[in-house]
């Protein structure tokens, strides 16, 4: 296998983390590389710096959260600008609220792989892969939008319950508060849950499910009764929305799957081929039902890259089962390889638009030279 990281510099990296770690702690050093992988994909892809789109709803409720008769289309995805006025970083201030959350996001990836014993120059290319691909990227392109908050409710939903920890109930619940699409989440989160359950404990953990759901049901239905003409469950199942969804969809699709995680892809379809090899179609049918509530979302919205930013945690799942089936160095060289390779290849984000042009510095640099498209240029393609 083409080595990537030759065996003692792999050592010596792990060593030079370890050390790190042990002087500022686990948190402090996945604080540090969270907001310096942050950094550096802020350098790669240079961000935009004002909010767009929904990102600007988003930034006018956090100044009215707690305001429930002022209109704001967005009000039923409350955390996020809810957290934002309490903190004080509400209004112009907005903008940094998903971006600290993209940074947490990055701190847990590499601390739960930590503390699964994972190397720390593994949990730090999970970390990487994360920060390069559409739940990092698209969140720096179109600032704003609440997706980070979310990601991290549904990583650490998913951790605890893996542990079989109740933990997972809340976070869970504070994942649907921020936005409605992690329903998507909620029958993976159970089956992760029930992976060693018995019949009276799955009983137990469907419970647990409906009552994660009790603060966002409620809260919904208190929204609609005060404004029932913003974005209302009746409004995702129109006939004539369904079908615009669908032709504006269908267009980029597979375009818009790749380009979220580009070459990371290959990590589930390696894990997948693996557990075929060893007949554990039980673990196929677990990561494969991930890929399809996931991908159920495009039903209801439109911008691809940004819904499968959902997919990281299929990612995540994938690399603990390639860890149990390949040596440290063996997948330690994979996830470098796949990084490097994705640093080279173009990126754009599918939104309702069409295409936008969101690849890193070396081939907007290119792009410039040819002639094709100015960098810096945001255009749709």
């Amino acid at each position: 296998m083409f080595e990537v990281i030759k065996p003692h510099n792999l050592s010596s990296i792990n060593s030079r983390l370890l050390f790190f770690e042990s002087k500022i702690t686990l948190l402090g050093f996945g604080v540090l590389l969270g907001t310096i992988l942050l950094s550096l994909a802020a350098l790669y892809v240079t961000p935009t710096t004002r909010t767009l789109y929904h990102g600007e709803l988003f930034q006018h409720l956090s100044t009215v959260a707690f305001s429930p008769e002022v209109p704001s289309y967005m009000r039923v995805r409350i955390l996020t600008p809810a957290l934002s006025q309490l903190v004080g970083l509400n209004g112009e201030n907005y903008i940094f609220i998903p971006i600290i959350m993209g940074m947490l996001l990055l701190t847990s990836v590499y601390c739960i792989f930590r503390m699964e014993n994972f190397s720390p120059f593994i949990a730090l290319n999970v970390a990487a892969l994360v920060a390069f691909s559409s739940p990092i990227i698209t969140m720096l392109k179109f600032p704003g939008y609440v997706d980070t908050t979310t990601y991290l409710m549904l990583l650490w939903s998913v951790y605890f319950a893996r542990l079989n920890k109740y933990w997972w109930v809340i976070f869970l619940s504070l994942a649907l508060l921020n936005h409605e699409l992690s329903l998507f989440m909620t029958p993976f989160i159970w089956l992760t849950a029930n992976r060693k359950a018995t019949i009276g404990r799955m009983s137990i953990n469907a419970f647990l499910v409906l009552l994660a759901l009790v603060p966002f049901l409620f809260y919904r239905r208190y929204i609609e009764s005060i404004r029932p003409e913003f974005l209302t469950t009746m409004e995702y199942f129109d006939p004539e929305m369904l079908k615009a969804v669908f032709f504006t969809v269908q267009r980029f699709l597979l375009t818009g799957i790749f380009m979220s995680f580009r070459a990371f892809w290959a990590i589930p379809i390696l894990a997948i081929v693996f557990a075929l090899k060893a007949k554990e179609t039980k673990w196929v049918m677990y990561i494969l039902s991930l890929l399809g509530l996931i991908l159920l979302q495009i039903v209801f919205a439109t911008d691809t890259s940004r819904l499968f930013g959902m997919a990281f945690i299929m990612m995540v799942v994938a690399v603990f089962y390639l860890n149990d089936k390949m040596d440290e160095s063996a997948l330690s060289n994979l996830l470098s390889g796949l990084f490097v390779v994705n640093l080279l290849l173009p990126n754009f984000v599918v939104m309702p638009h069409g295409l936008a042009g969101c690849s890193g510095v070396p081939w907007r640099l290119l792009l410039d030279y040819l002639n094709i498209i100015p960098f810096g240029d945001l255009r749709w393609i």
